[in-house]
């Protein structure tokens, strides 16, 4: 019995045994995303904040050093309909805690 495909364009075969770990792999990965800790936190004044792997951080209550930064990224942010930056630094400099601010600011939603 012949349990592997050759694919017409690239000559690259694919058996049975590498579906079956590919497989296994996802599997494995759609575990590790389920056992996540998703929380979903109400807030009175505003909608429901939603807490998981791919959500926004919860807004920075107060931050140093960053005022004219965050003013200069909201200008450039709302000018001309842009919707992308790039922040780069170095480590530990604050583009995590900015970003998170812009993100939470009510202008730029």
């Amino acid at each position: 019995r012949n349990d592997s495909y050759v694919a017409d364009d690239d000559k690259e075969s694919i058996t049975v045994k590498d579906v079956k770990e590919t497989l296994y792999k996802v599997r494995e990965i759609l575990v590790l995303l389920s056992n996540e800790n998703f929380e979903q936190k109400f807030n009175e004044a505003g909608p429901p904040i939603f807490k998981g792997p791919f959500g926004v951080p919860e807004n920075p209550k107060f931050i140093v050093g960053l005022d004219i930064p965050f003013s200069k990224l909201k200008m450039e942010l709302l000018r001309d309909g842009s919707s992308t930056l790039v922040l780069t630094g170095l480590g530990g400099l604050g583009k995590t805690t900015l970003a998170t601010k812009i993100c939470w600011d009510e202008h730029v939603k």
